[in-house]
């Protein structure tokens, strides 16, 4: 397996976080055809490789996260971490896990795609942007308010306080 990891470009960048992971079972053989879970949490830090997966897209698709995400009160836009086994069944909707929800600043990981640009990345971002705030500018005219710097300040320490408690992810 470490020599599995040293060979590939991405993998090799942190192979020390692998090998740390993985300790004794590193040097055995992985048989050929078996797949090995580098990475258990989408997280750069830990090595996971993100890629463009909009040729996923489907109509059953879409519409199963559209209804789930109607299901949600004031969730308007978002991403879902998912897990899946079959390629056909989730352009289907079916048979996947939601691992993670994640809020309205959570920025889509198809801009880490090797094979993106920049550019594309920048852009992606700024349609999401766009999109966040004209949502926010709905909910202020449907009455929402904005936070205060005050409540925004407190809300931040008590997350800080209470994320020293969290275990670090490895």
């Amino acid at each position: 397996m470490a020599e599995l990891i040293q060979q590939d470009d991405r993998a090799a960048l942190i192979a020390s976080t692998y090998l740390a992971r993985f300790g004794e079972r590193a040097e055995h053989l992985v048989p050929a055809g078996e797949r090995v879970r580098l990475v258990e949490a989408g997280n750069h830090c830990q090595g996971c490789i993100f890629s463009d997966g909009s040729y996923l897209n489907s109509e059953q698709l879409r519409q199963t996260f559209d209804s789930i995400a109607r299901k949600l009160p004031e969730f308007f836009i978002g991403r879902f971490d998912i897990r899946y086994e079959d390629l056909d069944e989730l352009r289907q909707g079916c048979n996947f896990q939601i691992v993670e929800l994640n809020g309205a600043a959570s920025e889509a990981t198809d801009i880490y795609d090797k094979r993106n640009s920049l550019s594309s990345a920048y852009k992606t971002l700024y349609r999401q942007w766009e999109l966040v705030y004209s949502i926010g500018a709905e909910n202020r005219k449907r009455g929402f308010k904005p936070a205060s710097l005050w409540g925004f300040l407190r809300d931040w320490q008590q997350f800080r306080t209470q994320a020293s408690f969290y275990p670090l992810a490895d």
